[in-house]
């Protein structure tokens, strides 16, 4: 059991540590480490949570305040009001016009992958011929269910168009 436990205690001595940076790769600088990006990023959260509690103690501080918002805004009953409120017409002209552009551009996105769509489908019953097949003929005798090896019955079909073997194979 005391074996054991220096094995143990061995294990948990020994620090992990991360690899160091490859020769070649020292002429791109300083290669971060974990403990360096945490330590860089708690000295972050602390300067950011410091400057926040500098603005809000500023702005209780003194009411009467002066901001370079204060410019561009008029008092209304000894309060602030902002002159731009909102947007202009023309900016909102502007929105609506980049708004229907994009909505046209995405219509014919999208027609266009229908298009692509349909091409790839095989449509197995329409009304109309979907291709136009020519059969030249040398004799006249011929008939064209014998030429296809297909009954009378589906001579009509252009396509898809099963042989007396593949009808057979099905019943």
């Amino acid at each position: 059991m005391a074996s054991a436990f220096k094995k143990y205690q061995k294990s948990m001595a020994k620090p992990h540590r991360e690899r160091s940076q490859p020769e070649f790769r020292q002429k791109l600088g300083f290669l971060e480490k974990k403990q360096d990006y945490k330590a860089r990023a708690t000295n972050f959260k602390q300067k950011q949570a410091k400057l926040l509690q500098l603005r809000q103690k500023a702005e209780f501080k003194n009411p009467d305040e002066f901001y370079f918002g204060m410019c561009s805004a008029k008092t209304v009953e000894g309060e602030h009001v902002a002159l731009k409120e909102g947007l202009t017409k023309d900016e909102i002209a502007l929105i609506e016009t980049k708004d229907l552009k994009w909505l046209e551009k995405r219509i014919v996105m999208e027609n266009r992958k229908i298009e692509r769509l349909r091409k790839s489908v095989h449509i197995f019953e329409t009304s109309t011929p979907v291709n136009q097949h020519l059969i030249f003929q040398d004799e006249e005798g011929i008939e064209l269910a014998e030429q296809f090896g297909t009954t009378e019955e589906l001579l009509n079909r252009t396509h898809n168009r099963l042989t007396k073997e593949q009808l057979q194979g099905v019943l």
